[in-house]
């Protein structure tokens, strides 16, 4: 029977090694197609925002001298490259704010006012049409009779949500070709001889990695090593994902929604939050997956499996909690220096005002916003609750009794998640503007010598204003992400079967 059982298990280890192999290439495919229509995308955009920039100045010279937009003209220089942007917004919103008309004018008069103004709202829709088509594609089907015309525009606005999709997905199967090879390596290591096992992982294409158990805080756990060295399947798969998203990245700071005046009215800053929550979104649906999958490895090997790179983060952990000053573990003690340096940060400057304003009276920030001045209320309510709540759930049991205590718990736990997405939206929204930044400004300059557009792009990118990055609000952002981080990271426990397996 032995024969029997070594070769059924050579074809179960066979079996993993194609299913990691083929998760592999269909990863590949998809950061390849991915690369692909980024390159289209960049072409599309770029010949379109050529072809609106000669619309742009076209359109300039046509209204810099008409006394209804500029009073005052600023000459021909008002219609040049540096400025020809700025003169079509400024003469766009020139007549937002005017009063009504007096009583003492004419009805003729009033009518004559109100055929100026629509023949000039007329004029910017025909230039707003113009520039749309400079963005038009003309696609040539199959069958089709006609080439079907696309707004170009509308892969500006949907290309990063496509781009971010795609980019889950490949994670997505990186994860599982993990999951395959830790499978593969668990019927490896304990295959006898070791003549065999090295000739399994040669059949294997050297898929497998080395596994060990370990028990640490109270856990019994497996720790996975991939190989380490110049696999082709590691040097491509990374390659290509760190050019796809350094791709992504320049698109989004060269041709984002924001940089047409159409994107700057419907979508403004409002864009990066709503491509935010949809990241968070696919972000949680891919830990899902990932647990999902994990959770046949630990049904399998009988313990939960770890990557040996992230091993030290359990021993930090559990060193966090067993280690203590004057009777207080160092868990609690970090737990409480963020939460203080959260609530003093409330008391600090931020920009012209203090944070606690935020709290009892955000209109007096947001005058002109009072949706968005509740909106931001709320938050910091909330923010503020969990920096209360997270050091009291310390406290022990018998303080509060169970069911109250476990409620604080469970208060706190929402709170945190909630936190950690705020304080990571502000992180990304940052983190765009000053990529943009120091790409066009530091990068581009050196490979491709001084550009207009590269000093002018900036202006357009979602960089929070200095007044944002005072003091208060920072040590604010940065104290409440990180609690929230660290009472994420110390929920996990082990459970009473795996105390009692270690135990056995």
């Amino acid at each position: 029977m032995k024969p029997d059982s070594d070769k059924q298990a050579l074809e179960l280890q066979l079996g993993f090694a194609k299913l990691a192999q083929s998760s592999f290439r269909v990863r590949i495919s998809v950061l390849i197609l991915l690369l692909i229509s980024l390159f289209v995308v960049w072409s599309t955009l770029a010949s379109g925002t050529t072809a609106a920039e000669k619309v742009d100045k076209d359109f300039c010279l046509r209204i810099y001298k008409d006394p209804y937009y500029f009073p005052y003209s600023l000459g021909d220089v008002s219609c040049t490259e540096f400025m020809y942007a700025q003169t079509i917004r400024q003469a766009r919103h020139q007549h937002d704010n005017d009063g009504p008309y007096p009583e003492t004018m004419g009805t003729d008069e009033i009518s004559k006012h109100v055929h100026e103004f629509l023949d000039h709202v007329q004029e910017f829709r025909e230039y707003d049409w113009n520039r749309r088509q400079a963005f038009r594609i003309q696609l040539l089907l199959p069958y089709a009779k006609s080439p079907v015309s696309l707004d170009g525009l509308l892969i500006s606005d949907a290309w990063p949500f496509c781009a971010l999709l795609a980019l889950s997905v490949a994670i997505a199967w990186r994860f599982r070709q993990t999951c395959y090879e830790i499978h593969l390596s668990s019927l490896i290591v304990n295959t006898r001889p070791e003549n065999i096992r090295s000739r399994n992982f040669a059949l294997t294409e050297f898929l497998a990695g080395d596994i060990t158990d370990v028990a640490i805080d109270g856990r019994h756990m497996f720790i996975y090593m991939q190989p380490v060295g110049l696999f082709p399947e590691t040097i491509l798969g990374a390659g290509l994902f760190i050019t796809v998203s350094l791709f992504s990245l320049n698109l989004l700071t060269e041709f984002g929604p924001q940089f047409t005046p159409r994107g700057q009215e419907l979508f403004s800053d409002s864009y990066y939050f709503w491509l935010y929550l949809f990241a968070v979104v696919l972000f949680f649906l891919l830990l899902r997956a990932r647990k999902l999958w994990r959770g046949s490895l630990a049904e399998v090997m009988g313990g939960e499996v770890s990557s040996a790179r992230l091993y030290f983060l359990y021993r930090v952990r559990a060193l966090l909690r067993h280690r203590a000053i004057a009777g207080i573990r160092w868990e609690d003690v970090l737990i409480f220096l963020c939460a203080v340096l959260g609530i003093a940060s409330l008391f600090l400057s931020w920009a012209d005002y203090r944070g606690l304003v935020l709290l009892w009276n955000p209109a007096q920030v947001f005058d002109d916003a009072p949706v968005a001045a509740r909106l931001i209320q709320a938050e910091m309510l909330l923010t503020v609750s969990f920096l209360l709540v997270s050091p009291i759930s310390r406290l022990r049991n018998r303080v509060w009794g169970e069911r109250l205590h476990a409620l604080i718990q469970k208060t706190r736990s929402v709170c945190a998640r909630f936190v950690l997405i705020f304080s990571g939206y502000v992180v990304a929204y940052a983190f765009v503007g000053v990529y943009g930044q120091f790409k066009d400004w530091y990068v581009w300059p050196v490979f491709v010598g001084p550009n207009f557009n590269f000093f002018q792009t900036p202006q357009n990118l979602p960089t929070l204003g200095d007044a944002d990055f005072s003091i208060g609000f920072t040590v604010f952002t940065v104290s409440c992400g990180i609690l929230a981080l660290l009472e994420i990271w110390f929920e996990a426990r082990p459970t009473a079967k795996e105390k009692g397996s270690e135990v056995a």
